[in-house]
């Protein structure tokens, strides 16, 4: 089964929408008892990226809007395929400009969350970009100092750091990922009430 269209992609969209999340277990329950307590493991049909933003600026820095690349599909299976990162023909990317109202103080660090579909879009276009670009450029998303991210796959989570240096240095921030499974690593309190 394919999933279309963009799920929300901030913490405060899943907490409205949920998460796409595919489970199969096959059990008799023609012996079963009361009470009985039946176990489906699940696989989110998303990851996560955990973006953790730190001020080197020396002065306050104003954040209205974080500008992710053209890594974000518009369609996915539902449930995990055979080989791993296979998309649905004619799968299409696009980038998204999340808004935020965010002040950091020097020195300070702040964690935003998104959620996409698994990805590969290949080199290029993991990149981020803040106040839409006009204070720092789109930057790419590295794994190390030469190699750039080109997929993610379902039920991860990214953990990406990147600095904000002073705008006199005239360099964009480097963003570094470490990518984990999701199920390894403890997730924000959010709220499905």
């Amino acid at each position: 089964e394919t999933q279309t269209g963009s799920i929300p992609g901030d913490a405060d969209g899943i907490t409205a929408e949920g998460l796409p999340i595919a489970g199969i277990h096959v059990a008799d329950l023609t012996t079963a008892t009361d009470g009985q307590v039946i176990t489906i493991p699940i696989t989110r049909a998303v990851a996560k990226m955990e973006l953790i933003l730190t001020n080197a600026t020396g002065d306050n820095f104003e954040l209205s809007q974080v500008v992710l690349g053209s890594f974000f599909p518009d369609k996915t299976y539902l449930f995990p395929q055979e080989t791993e990162l296979a998309l649905p023909d004619g799968v299409a990317y696009d980038d998204h400009t999340f808004s935020t109202n965010a002040t950091l103080s020097d020195g300070e660090s702040q964690t935003f969350y998104f959620y996409f579909y698994e990805s590969k879009a290949g080199e290029g276009a993991y990149t981020i970009a803040l106040n839409n670009g006009a204070d720092y450029a789109a930057a790419p998303i590295m794994l190390d100092e030469d190699k750039p991210l080109t997929s993610v796959a379902r039920n991860t989570q990214l953990k990406v750091t990147g600095t904000i240096e002073s705008k006199d240095v005239e360099v964009s921030p480097i963003f570094r990922v470490v990518v984990v499974n999701w199920d390894t690593v403890e997730n924000p309190e959010i709220s499905f009430d």
